[in-house]
């Protein structure tokens, strides 16, 4: 009996490791089955293919999809405003010449497309500006020092509607002020000379502005300027250079 008891004591213990590797080997055995069964949903075999190791892609919607670039408008700005200053040259005098004199000119700028032409955009531009010119030293009868201030509503035409820079021509209307200062020899000696004039003004340009980066923008321009009363110069140049902002 103790002979007999051993033995099947032994039986057992040899039998217990069996039964614990069993377990791992089912166990594993699950896991891989498991495993191959998550990847059916992502690469199916071609059922064209004899020995099956051919796989279709995911489906579409299982597909990485890359987020897409922004794409930028260079014309999305609400606003400009420029700062600008050049040459100011009379032109035509009927009495007296004016020499060269100095330009400086404040910008307020907005985009106003209303036609919707795909061959040029339209916009409104308001300004404010000042200039002086002296009168020529070859006279020497008289010295005035003439400072002007323009104010002028601007149409606007560019047509580089797509492009970041802008070509384009403009027509305004205006008020211009000039505050004449100086002296004039006379019979009696010298006598001071202190005027304010009051004109409408017509004007006329084209000009070319290069895109630096999004927000700002070198502009480059010429105009003519006709002040429709004023009793001495009948034109008006200008040419100026200037820095343009935009506001988003």
């Amino acid at each position: 009996m103790c002979m007999l008891a051993l033995a099947t004591a032994g039986a057992e213990a040899s039998a217990k490791p069996e039964g614990v590797y069993g377990s791992v080997e089912e166990a594993a055995f699950e896991a891989f089955v498991s495993w191959e069964g998550s990847l059916a949903g992502v690469l199916v075999p071609d059922g064209d293919s004899e020995e099956g190791d051919v796989f279709r892609p995911p489906p579409p919607e299982k597909m990485y999809k890359p987020y897409p670039r922004q794409k930028y408008d260079w014309f999305s700005e609400m606003f400009r405003i420029g700062i600008s200053t050049g040459l100011l040259i009379p032109l035509l005098a009927r009495e007296a010449g004016y020499d060269f004199g100095w330009w400086s000119r404040l910008t307020l700028h907005r985009e106003l497309d209303l036609l919707g032409l795909k061959l040029f955009r339209t916009m409104a531009e308001l300004s404010a500006e000042l200039g002086q010119s002296t009168s020529m030293p070859s006279d020497q009868s008289w010295h005035i020092v003439s400072t002007l201030y323009f104010f002028r509503l601007r149409a606007v035409a560019d047509f580089l509607p797509d492009q970041p820079g802008d070509l384009y021509i403009f027509g305004g209307v205006g008020l211009g002020f000039e505050r004449a200062r100086g002296h004039q020899i006379g019979p009696s000696g010298y006598a001071k000379i202190h005027e304010l004039n009051v004109s409408p003004l017509l004007e006329g340009g084209a000009g070319v502005s290069l895109a630096i980066s999004r927000a700002f923008m070198l502009d480059c321009r010429a105009s003519v300027t006709w002040p429709v009363t004023s009793g001495n110069i009948i034109l008006y140049l200008n040419i100026e250079l200037g820095a343009v902002f935009l506001f988003f």
